[in-house]
Formats: C-alpha cells, structure tokens, sequence
C-alpha cells in the first residue's frame, strides 16, 4: 500500500509541476529524493495516464507496483505531438512488465519463424532462453534490467533474428535456446 500511495504522490507533484508551465523540481542526489516547489494554479489539472499503449482512465491503485516495468513523463510540445490536447497538461506513461514482454516478442517473431513457434507453443514463457545483440549477452541487474532492453530496441534497427538451440547447454544455469539478434547501431 505505501508503494500504491507513493506511486499516487508522484503523479500529483507530477500534474503540479506540468500547471505550473515551468520546471521546478530539483533533485537532491544525495538522498535520492525531490524537493518540489509546486504550487498549482488549477488543482483539477491532471496529466494523462497511458498504461501499456492505451489512455488509463481507472483508479491508479488498480496498478500493482510490481507489475510496473518503466514510468516516463512526457510534458510541453513533446505531448503534444504524441497526444494532441489530451496530452497538453503532460503524459505519465507506465509501462507494465507483461507488456513489454509480448512486445519484444512479437517484434522479434516477425524476424524468426522458429521463435514465434516456440513463444506461441509456450505461451510468451521465455524463460529458457538466452538473448544475444551484436555478440553481446544481454545481461542485467535483474529480469527487469534485461525486459527493459529488449523492449527498448527499436523494430527499424533489427537486421535480422535467429533462433536455435544453445550449442553449450548442459542444464542449470545455462538455458536451453539462444536467440541472436542483429541491430544497426
């Protein structure tokens, strides 16, 4: 609950800072924390919620904070162009972690039969596979670090994707498929 209040807290310091027309918020790095002088002209003014691709008009509590992968703010002329008047008091985008799950896996199953197979036989469970850009393992603090990498990669810069069995597989730790991926850079 004190993750869902704080989650709360942030989007309305967030729709203070957009009424306001200018930035205000200054970060102290060395407690990792915003001090905020914010003082709305109108309190009703509200940024919009996009959740995974689609304008969220529910209660942000329904949200699970675990589920939360990425949050970005999107505000002036940046909104605009994405959102037109919706987006004129600023954008909070969330973006959930089975999301972009599906996300970079449809984006890579357009490159690689065999991987759209397998994705689609175990139901978006990637868990056994080992992911591969440029010759390098993605690799992450954690499965959230290596989501998010994925996800990120843009459609336009794939060259190519190839799926096949891990040559060094022999059990745990290592996984069972590889799937390499080739980008411009």
């Amino acid at each position: 609950m004190k993750n869902i209040s704080m989650l709360i807290l942030c989007f309305f310091v967030s729709a203070n800072v957009f009424a306001q027309g200018i930035d205000s918020v200054q970060k102290d790095t060395s407690k990792r924390t915003s001090i905020v002088d914010a003082r709305p002209i109108d309190k009703s003014v509200k940024p919009l919620v996009v959740v995974d691709g689609q304008i969220y008009t529910r209660s942000l509590e329904r949200i699970n904070p675990e589920d939360i992968l990425e949050v970005s703010i999107l505000k002036g002329t940046e909104a605009g162009k994405i959102y037109g008047s919706k987006g004129i008091n600023g954008v909070v985008i969330i973006t959930t972690k089975r999301y972009a799950t599906i996300q970079y896996e449809k984006k890579f199953s357009a490159f690689s039969k065999e991987y759209k197979h397998y994705v689609d036989s175990l139901k978006s469970d990637d868990q056994q596979v080992t992911y591969v850009i440029n010759g390098e393992f993605v690799a992450g603090k954690n499965r959230n670090d290596e989501t998010s990498q994925l996800y990120n990669i843009p459609e336009e810069k794939i060259e190519g994707v190839v799926f096949k069995e891990n040559p060094w597989y022999n059990g745990l730790p290592s996984k069972k498929y590889l799937l390499i991926i080739a980008s411009k850079k």
